[in-house]
């Protein structure tokens, strides 16, 4: 039987969800919010659905599942730290915007499931996208080492150019070569690719960079990257 869907949320994942599904043949049947449906609207909708994809914050996805497991339905959430053994962890490995992606974007995300007897088109059979099994016991650690990787590196990011606009007085855009060229050659190269200052054994750098960072935060980030980092 082909699935239908009840697509719950509406925040950013679940906004890409309800254009992207569509978009690859599948049928969205309806859609569901806590802040802006009415509660007792949720069963009846589900009933009318073979699978239900709850694309929630962490906190809301186990009420949800206890509140819809007695209907026998596929339940479906996209967390990448949390398990239930009542759902399907069919988690996104990438990062939402407000804006949507073209379809050439969404097919290449990769998935990851908790479900070593699933595949990723038995549950979205026009799913081209690879995927590939984390097990529960080890979601929480997939999940820190994405978010490590990339709100973290954003976060970086985002400080330097705050500095960079305030004290500088100039535009964030300069950086953009800079940025776009670190995260090929990371790509390409792996760690081979780290230059500066710390490559090159430049104390007398690396303490200048101390002292004229004093009293922000990436002082103190870049004395931790170095000492735990880069060895």
């Amino acid at each position: 039987m082909t699935p239908n869907y009840l697509l719950i949320g509406r925040g950013r994942l679940a906004t890409h969800l309800f254009h992207w599904l569509p978009a690859t043949g599948h049928d969205i049947r309806h859609r569901w919010s806590a802040s802006l449906d009415p509660r007792e609207d949720l069963l009846p909708r589900a009933t009318q659905c073979s699978h239900i994809l709850i694309a929630t914050s962490d906190r809301k996805i186990p009420d949800l599942i206890q509140a819809l497991k007695p209907l026998n339905k596929t339940l479906i959430h996209f967390s990448g730290a949390l398990t239930d053994p009542d759902a399907i962890a069919v988690h996104p490995l990438m990062t939402f915007p407000e804006q949507i992606y073209d379809l050439s974007d969404y097919v290449q995300i990769p998935f990851s499931l908790d479900r070593d007897d699933l595949q990723l088109k038995d549950l979205f059979p026009n799913f081209e996208n690879p995927s590939f099994v984390v097990p529960p016991k080890q979601r929480l650690l997939y999940h820190a080492l994405c978010a490590s990787g990339g709100n973290l590196s954003q976060l970086l990011w985002a400080e330097v150019e705050k500095i960079w606009s305030t004290k500088l007085g100039l535009p964030a855009d300069l950086l953009r070569p800079y940025q776009r060229r670190c995260l090929e050659n990371l790509i390409q190269n792996g760690a081979s690719s780290i230059t500066g200052a710390l490559v090159r054994g430049d104390q007398q750098t690396v303490k200048n960079h101390y002292d004229v960072l004093q009293g922000t935060p990436l002082k103190k980030i870049y004395e931790t990257f170095e000492q735990e980092l880069f060895q």
